[in-house]
């Protein structure tokens, strides 16, 4: 599998209205990419480029699943993706008219498809990822559990009694 670096497209070296390109996307592509949040994976990755008259409308498909850090136990966990982007990239010199869904690109630059792969990725792991219920790690839970605070309330110290009882005067 290429890295995330070599999955550049030459829009405009395209001849056909539509291509599509096809990927598998494994630990190998994950790990070659600066960053912690997608250990590893087995991702099938369909972009559908398809030329219209000043821009490329591109579609990205991927299914398959992720590896992520369960923030309970700290254990990869497997996270499956099903997802369907859109982008619309144009060549242009004014890059203040890019948004999350309008790409522009300088004259000779290519399109690095794969960084889009990953991103859209990363966006479905959600805020909080763990494992359901009794999947995590049983000695990472018991760690936590030894360290929970109990939920048994401490007696009060009586002087704090007496500071109460002045609020209520």
């Amino acid at each position: 599998m290429a890295s995330v670096n070599e999955m550049a497209i030459s829009l405009r070296l395209l001849e056909e209205n539509v291509t599509v390109f096809s990927y598998q996307l494994d630990d190998a592509f994950y790990q070659g990419i600066d960053q912690q949040e997608i250990k590893g994976g087995k991702v099938s990755a369909t972009v559908t480029i398809k030329k219209v008259v000043d821009a490329y409308d591109v579609t990205l498909q991927q299914q398959g699943e992720i590896q992520i850090v369960c923030q309970r136990c700290l254990e990869n966990m497997a996270l499956p993706i099903d997802i369907v982007d859109h982008l619309v990239v144009k060549y242009g010199t004014d890059t203040t008219e890019e948004t999350d869904e309008l790409v522009v690109l300088r004259d000779n630059e290519t399109f690095q498809i794969g960084w889009f792969l990953f991103e859209f990725a990363a966006l479905t792991i959600p805020i909080c990822p763990v494992h359901p219920e009794g999947e995590c790690d049983p000695e990472m839970m018991a760690k936590l559990n030894e360290y929970a605070p109990n939920a048994e309330k401490e007696s009060i110290d009586p002087r704090w009694e007496q500071l109460k009882s002045l609020i209520n005067n």
